[in-house]
């Protein structure tokens, strides 16, 4: 590394101090020491050696060209860790448990062709389901199992697992009365399932395809081979030149499908979180004037007529509903309180935590809280909502209404809301906030500067004395991208976690896994929830050591078993899953 500027402008003082007399020669020379003291720290911080006296940004700016960040400019997949990508937070040797041990993954399928008949694809009409041991008249806490045999179009009988399937029994009088099953993957083209009888009355039980292995294939390769599924671009502009660029938060992904020469770094004032845009072409413009985000059209899918069908077609029965009859009292109702569980269970379970009767969401395992106990609860605490915004949809529908939590931050001007939102219950002195989480966060035409704030920096200002509840939640804005964005996004946000947990014992974190839907305005190759599938598994994993101090709030049960349709949950199911959240942290 050659001398430092301030080395050697010494040299030239120390000439002009032999020369010339007088305090200004001393004080031009104190001057420029320091301005060239902190040229140079700034130089350090770019990670800049060479001799130069240009001024340099520091690191909130950094700018690269593509050599400069893969020797030779080869560029690695997104399937591969880099150095920067790789997860140390993430123990794989602790145990082989995994909520879905049989879900496909990129791995099995990468050597898929794409899909341009239907001969091979499971059909779920051909498809068969059957009660094993079926019985006249079932009892009360009885468990009903269920063989299910997959056939493909042709009429074959399906030789390997990997498809997604599943079983819902429902009240035949009684609307939005339902639970799921659980089901093993033999591996062999048949499934077993088991589903409990938890209400009596008639019943219908009925068997589902979910996702097929072309369609999670497909779902893979499309991720893999463009950008996203959505576009999210940088906008610059100064004076009156302007540009747009595309971003991701993946680098060498983001330079391996866009021609861009150079790009800019900001990590730094994302929070820490990787976020990567192309550098602006026009010489006016620099990474400095980067002042919005704004949403692209939809890029085209690397998807076969055939894969677009079957995605688009959902879950899909497989043959008729059986009925059954069950005998006994009215419903299974649990007694222990929830807080006395070992939250360590809460992340192994397989069978169905819960289930609707009549619209209303009872716990399996543990008896649910009384609304009336909740003021009491939240007494001198506070709420933190980070997450996107099925969070948002907590903070309306439940925190504002049912802790009636007063808005002490801006009106709301639109429905889609994005900017940080506080509420005050004076009375309870409880206090509630909902944050977005950093980019990528799909912002249409909006500007940059409250969706720089990321989850773990929200995690990592929560004072070390507060009593707080700390809720996280990371989905739909995650499934347009590759699944190691998510990936490298929760190991970043445990690791604050882990700190919060050390440093403040009256903290109380739960994490809220994916829900299940049946349609997007997107259309379901671009934003489906198969991924929320893989999330769990990747919770699991990078949470692992923390099990027994997070709270693991399983909402799949709750959307999968009404079979929602829309990827926002209607407020009924928003108000069964904040109970679930309050019955932990309460009772």
């Amino acid at each position: 590394m050659g001398k430092s500027m301030t080395d050697k402008f010494e040299k030239l003082c120390q000439f002009y101090r032999q020369t010339l007399k007088g305090w200004m020669v001393q004080e031009i020379c104190n001057g420029f020491n320091k301005l060239y003291n902190i040229m140079d720290r700034m130089k350090a911080d770019a990670g800049i050696d060479e001799a130069r006296i240009t001024p340099y940004r520091t690191e909130r700016f950094q700018v690269h060209s593509v050599m400069d960040s893969h020797d030779g400019g080869v560029i690695p997949s997104i399937c591969s860790m880099t150095e920067e990508d790789t997860l140390s937070d993430v123990n794989t040797n602790e145990d082989d448990f995994l909520p879905f041990p049989h879900l496909l993954t990129e791995e099995d399928t990468i050597s898929d062709e794409p899909t341009n008949e239907l001969t091979h694809v499971s059909s779920a009409e051909k498809s068969t389901f059957t009660i094993i041991d079926r019985k006249e008249v079932y009892t009360l806490g009885d468990k009903i199992k269920v063989q299910i045999e997959l056939y493909d179009h042709a009429g074959n009988r399906k030789s390997s697992g990997g498809e997604l399937v599943k079983v819902t029994l429902t009240r035949s009088d009684l609307t939005n009365t339902a639970v799921t099953g659980y089901v093993l993957d033999n591996g062999n083209g048949s499934y077993t399932a088991e589903i409990e009888a938890l209400w009596a009355g008639k019943s219908n039980l009925s068997a589902s395809l979910v996702y097929s292995r072309q369609a999670i294939a497909a779902l893979y390769r499309i991720r893999r081979e463009i950008l996203s599924t959505r576009v999210i671009q940088a906008t610059f502009s100064s004076r009156t030149y302007q540009e747009t660029t595309d971003c991701h938060p993946n680098i060498s992904h983001l330079l391996k499908l866009k021609n861009y020469s150079a790009f800019c770094n900001f990590t730094y004032i994302n929070s820490g979180m990787p976020w990567y845009c192309g550098r602006p072409r026009d010489i006016h413009l620099l990474c400095e004037d980067w002042h919005a985000v704004k949403t692209q059209a939809f890029p085209p899918l690397p998807i076969t007529k055939v894969e677009d069908t079957i995605i688009s077609r959902g879950v899909v029965p497989i043959s008729k509903a059986i009925a059954l009859q069950v005998a006994g009292n009215r419903q299974m109702e649990a007694k222990n309180p929830c807080s006395r569980r070992n939250f360590r269970e809460l992340w192994r379970e397989r069978q169905s935590t819960g289930y609707f009767f009549n619209g209303i969401w009872h716990l399996r395992q543990c008896a649910g809280i009384n609304r009336t106990q909740i003021p009491g609860c939240i007494q001198n605490k506070t709420m933190y909502l980070l997450g996107d915004s099925t969070l948002r949809q907590w903070y309306l529908n439940y925190v504002l209404k049912n802790l009636e939590c007063q808005p002490t931050s801006e009106d709301w001007t639109k429905v889609k809301w994005l900017k940080p939102a506080t509420c005050r219950n004076k009375q309870l002195n409880f206090s509630a906030s909902w944050f977005i989480p950093s980019q990528p966060i799909f912002a249409d035409d909006d500007e940059n500067s409250y969706t720089l704030y990321s989850i773990a920096r929200h995690i990592d200002d929560i004072p070390d004395n507060e009593e707080t509840f700390v809720v996280i939640h990371l989905f739909m804005h995650m499934v347009p991208y590759h699944h190691g964005v998510f990936q490298k996004r929760m190991a970043i946000i445990k690791r604050s976690v882990e700190k919060l947990l050390n440093r403040n014992p009256k903290a109380k974190v739960f994490l809220k896994a994916p829900h299940t839907f049946l349609d997007t305005p997107w259309g379901g190759a671009r934003l489906d929830d198969f991924f929320g599938f893989l999330y769990t598994n990747i919770l699991y994993q990078t949470f692992r050591g923390l099990h027994d101090k997070v709270v693991f709030l399983n909402n799949r049960d709750s959307s999968d078993a009404l079979q929602l349709k829309p990827n926002h949950p209607p407020p009924y199911v928003v108000l069964a899953m904040v109970d679930q959240m309050f019955s932990y942290a309460c009772t």
